[in-house]
């Protein structure tokens, strides 16, 4: 199959690979999959639109925190992180102001 052929080729399971028709519809899966009224999400402020589109669909709280120079703030991410968190969104390079987070940084978040 093609999760099994991308699994393979990214030495990962075949359980974790999502294919869809496009980031919006990967978003909404796993929105609907996971998010449930009274949960929230957190993102940037400055970011792609979805992430608090399908978040306000199924009812959550959409935390955002402003880029630092046009960078996102894992500290401040972090901070605003509770038990109601259900899905931290980075999207790197950021859309649509192309900044990215570098692996290290990434990993250690």
């Amino acid at each position: 199959t093609l999760r099994q052929t991308i699994a393979d080729k990214l030495h990962v399971q075949m359980e974790q690979v999502l294919c869809g028709s496009g980031l919006d519809e990967i978003i909404q899966i796993i929105s609907r999959a996971v998010l449930r009224a009274g949960d929230n999400i957190v993102t940037a402020g400055a970011t792609f639109p979805q992430y608090r589109h399908h978040a306000i669909i199924e009812g959550c709280e959409v935390k955002e925190v402003a880029l630092n120079n046009g960078v996102y703030d894992l500290e401040e991410i972090s901070s605003v992180v509770d038990n109601n968190t259900k899905i931290v969104w980075i999207c790197n390079p950021n859309n649509p102001t192309g900044t990215y987070v570098n692996d290290r940084k990434l990993t250690q978040f």
